[in-house]
C-alpha cells in the first residue's frame, strides 16, 4: 500500500519528514517513524512537514515523544492540515509555520467499544487519561490554561492559521500555498468547507443493451482477428482455442510461435493423438479402421495394443501362403484376422486347423470316434466304410485341447477357401 510518509537526511546535518498521511496502523506508524529516525544518525536540524488528517493517539503520542526527546532543533511546517493526534505531533516543533490557508484541528479523544456498562465506564476513564495527557500538551505549548483548551477540544474547535497563531499553537504565519491533499474530514464536527472533499457526482444512467452491444461487437472483431492470425501461421484449427483463451491476434501469433505454449493446447494434443493412430493404422495395413476408432473414442494406447499383433499375423499368413500355394488368397485374408482383433497366437491355430482340414479326412464333429458306420453309394450294394476321423482325435494327435477362438476364426476363413 502506497504511504504519503518519508524521512530523508538532507545536506549539512539537516533531515526532513513528511508526514501526508494517516497516523497508525493504515499510515505511518510509532515503529516505522523510530526505525527511520533512528536510521538518520547524528543530524542537528529535523524539518516536520505535516499534512493529516490524525489517526491513532497512541502512535501519535509516541511519534511526538520521539520528535519532542531528539536532539536536533525541530521545526513543524502545517502543509495542509494538522487534524487530531496530528495536531500533537505538530505541537513537538521548537517552531510551529502554518501558511495563511492551513488548519489545525483539536478535540477530545474518540474510541468505540463494545461490551457491557463495565466496559463502558472503563473506556470512559481511559478517555479522560488520554484527553488529559492531551491538555498537558497542548497547555505546554500555548501557555493557556488547561480550562481554555479542554474547552477547545470538547468543542471540536477548528483554527485557522491565524487563529492557530492567535492561540499559542502555531509560532508563524507565511503566504499560503496550495494545499497537497484532502482527507475524509466527515468524522469530525465543524470541517470548514474548504477542506471537505468535493462531492461525488451521481452516476450516469446505464444502458445495459448498449453496453452489451458494444462488448458483443468489440469480442466479434478480436475473435476474426485472432482466428486470421491462425490461418496466417498455418494453424486454423487453434483459433477456437485461442479465442477462448481471450487471446488478442498480436498474444495468438505469438502463442503459435511458441513451440512450448502449443504443447499446452488440448487441440494440439489431440491432434497429435490422431495423428498418431492413423499412423499406427497405415503401418498395420488397414488405415480406414482409423477413423472407425476414433468415432469411437479409442486412444493411442488401445489402438496400439490391438494392433500389435499385426506384423506376427501378416508373417504367419505369408507362411501358410506358401504351404498352400494353390489358395492365393490366404494371404490377403490377413487384414480379416488383424481387423478382428485376433492375437497371432489365435491366428495361428486357426491356420494349422486348415492345413489338417485340407490335407486329411473331413471331420465330422457330431460324431464319436466310435461310431463309424457304411453308407451305400450304389442302389443296392454297400460300400467300403468311410473312415470318420472325429475332431477330438485330431486334437489329441496335435497333444493340444480345442480352441474356440481357433473355430471362431478358421470359421470366417473358410468361404474364402472352397
Amino acid at each position: 500500500m502506497k504511504t504519503w510518509f518519508s524521512i530523508q537526511a538532507k545536506a549539512a546535518g539537516n533531515a526532513e519528514i513528511v508526514i501526508y498521511d494517516e497516523v497508525g496502523l493504515y499510515g505511518v506508524t510509532a515503529k516505522t517513524f523510530y526505525d527511520q529516525l533512528r536510521a538518520l544518525g547524528d543530524v542537528g536540524q529535523i524539518l516536520v512537514r505535516i499534512n493529516s488528517a490524525g489517526g491513532d493517539v497512541f502512535d501519535g503520542i509516541a511519534i511526538y515523544n520521539m520528535l519532542k526527546n531528539h536532539k536536533a532543533r525541530v521545526d513543524v511546517v502545517v502543509d495542509g492540515i494538522a487534524a487530531s493526534i496530528a495536531s500533537i505531533i505538530a505541537m513537538a516543533g521548537d517552531k510551529v509555520t502554518m501558511p495563511a490557508n492551513t488548519f489545525m484541528f483539536v478535540h477530545d479523544p474518540l474510541a468505540l467499544v463494545i461490551g457491557d456498562a463495565e466496559n463502558m465506564r472503563e473506556m470512559a476513564d481511559s478517555l479522560d487519561k488520554i484527553a488529559a495527557s492531551l491538555i498537558n500538551t497542548y497547555t505546554s505549548k500555548t501557555g493557556k490554561s488547561e480550562a481554555e483548551v479542554k474547552k477547545w477540544m470538547s468543542e471540536d474547535t477548528w483554527f485557522t492559521a491565524q487563529e492557530a497563531l492567535d492561540a499559542g499553537l502555531a509560532d508563524e504565519v507565511i503566504t499560503a500555498v496550495d494545499i497537497a491533499a484532502r482527507f475524509d474530514l466527515s468524522r469530525f464536527r465543524n470541517a470548514p468547507a474548504a477542506l471537505q472533499l468535493p462531492p461525488v457526482p451521481p452516476p450516469l444512467p446505464v444502458d445495459a443493451n448498449a453496453i452489451r452491444a458494444q462488448a458483443t461487437e468489440v469480442e466479434t472483431q478480436r475473435a476474426v482477428a485472432v482466428a486470421s492470425a491462425c490461418a496466417g501461421a498455418g494453424r486454423p484449427e487453434l483459433a477456437g482455442e485461442l479465442i477462448a483463451q481471450g487471446l488478442t491476434a498480436d498474444e495468438a501469433r505469438a502463442f503459435i510461435a511458441d513451440p512450448e505454449k502449443l504443447k499446452t493446447l488440448q487441440t494440439v494434443a489431440v491432434a497429435d493423438e490422431l495423428k498418431e493412430i492413423y499412423t499406427l493404422c497405415n503401418k498395420a495395413g488397414v488405415a480406414d479402421l482409423a477413423d472407425k476408432f476414433i468415432a469411437e473414442g479409442r486412444s493411442v494406447e488401445w489402438t496400439r495394443e490391438r494392433l500389435k499383433h499385426a506384423d506376427a499375423i501378416r508373417a504367419r499368413c505369408a507362411a501358410a501362403a506358401k504351404m498352400l500355394s494353390h489358395i492365393p488368397s490366404i494371404q490377403s485374408r490377413a487384414d480379416g484376422f488383424i481387423r478382428a482383433g485376433a492375437t497371432a497366437e489365435e491366428v495361428g491355430h486357426s491356420l494349422l486347423e486348415l492345413l489338417v482340414s485340407l490335407q486329411g479326412p473331413e471331420i465330422d464333429n457330431s460324431l464319436s470316434p466310435d461310431s463309424a458306420q457304411g453308407v451305400s453309394n450304389t442302389v443296392g450294394r454297400p460300400s467300403a466304410p468311410t473312415q470318420l476321423i472325429s475332431a477330438a482325435e485330431i486334437y489329441a494327435k496335435r497333444n493340444r485341447r480345442p480352441d474356440d477362438a481357433a473355430d471362431r476364426l478358421l470359421a470366417a476363413l473358410r468361404p474364402a477357401i472352397r
